[in-house]
């Protein structure tokens, strides 16, 4: 987990500027940068490419060692700290 946790985090910063970019830009109304706003949601698109390539990069290193059960069960973890990070997150602010 913690190899690819570094390239997680990086696609999470580069959305991050992404949508602000894009939030920006639509704030501006009728004044945005269409070839602002174009490149913003191509660059979204391609950390989700991004994303689901770094996923499935993941599940074939976990092959080698996990059952496909225990996969799934590690996928559903993951999932269950992400959102419990994401709630404490929330409280906080």
């Amino acid at each position: 987990n913690s190899s690819y946790e570094p390239r997680r985090r990086a696609l999470m910063s580069r959305e991050r500027e992404a949508r602000v970019a894009v939030r920006g830009e639509l704030q501006r109304g009728k004044q945005a940068d269409q070839q602002r706003v174009e490149g913003a949601l191509t660059e979204l698109f391609r950390i989700q490419r991004a994303r689901i390539d770094l996923a499935e990069q993941e599940q074939r290193d976990l092959a080698r060692f996990m059952q496909p059960s225990q996969r799934a069960g590690y996928l559903a973890l993951q999932e269950q700290v992400r959102r419990r990070v994401d709630q404490m997150r929330k409280r906080r602010q």
